[in-house]
């Protein structure tokens, strides 16, 4: 089964609210740095969501291929689409936490989630994460991912059943997920 899985938590601290009241449904922050090979086509998979309602703030890390980075990201000419580029690599290469913490900073979303240069969506995956989001009191909503090797054209299902204990300690979900602003606040 490829259905949503939620996770509830305790309620968030008074005072916190969504991010913008006007503003998108959801905030997809996509951080590169210097790989472009499959980065038109995960731009295209999200903006090819069927919910329309998000903004995609695609965060060049530093890339010395700036502007072949800049030139994929914006070749769409969507409105929904942002690009923020930061002037030297934060992650080493190796981590895309402070690339996607400086997208996410400027984030307008009531929902956020994000993806990687080499990520394919299904259509219905925000729609579906969203959905099972507003089904209960849940903070956040993951499915499982398909993998794809490149070059082998091996294809496995990666998914770990609900285990909130499990899912405390590992945070591991694949690449389809979505949560509340409020918990990215947290």
């Amino acid at each position: 089964s490829r259905t949503p899985v939620g996770l509830r938590l305790p309620p968030e601290p008074r005072g916190i609210t969504s991010r913008v009241p006007n503003g998108p449904l959801i905030s997809c922050v996509l951080p590169v740095y210097k790989r472009v090979r499959y980065l038109s086509e995960a731009i295209g998979s999200i903006l090819a969501q069927s919910i329309r309602d998000f903004e995609l703030i695609i965060v060049d890390d530093g890339s010395p291929n700036r502007d072949e980075v800049k030139r994929a990201a914006l070749a769409s000419n969507d409105p929904r689409v942002r690009f923020l580029r930061l002037d030297t690599n934060t992650g080493g290469g190796t981590s895309c936490g402070p690339a996607l913490n400086a997208g996410f900073a400027t984030a307008h979303g009531r929902y956020h989630t994000w993806a990687t240069d080499d990520n394919l969506w299904e259509p219905d995956c925000y729609k579906r994460l969203y959905e099972a989001l507003s089904s209960g009191s849940y903070d956040l909503a993951y499915a499982p991912s398909w993998i794809v090797y490149d070059g082998t054209r091996r294809v496995s299902l990666c998914y770990q059943p609900y285990d909130p204990r499990w899912f405390a300690r590992n945070c591991t979900c694949g690449s389809a997920f979505l949560y509340t602003a409020e918990l990215f606040a947290r």
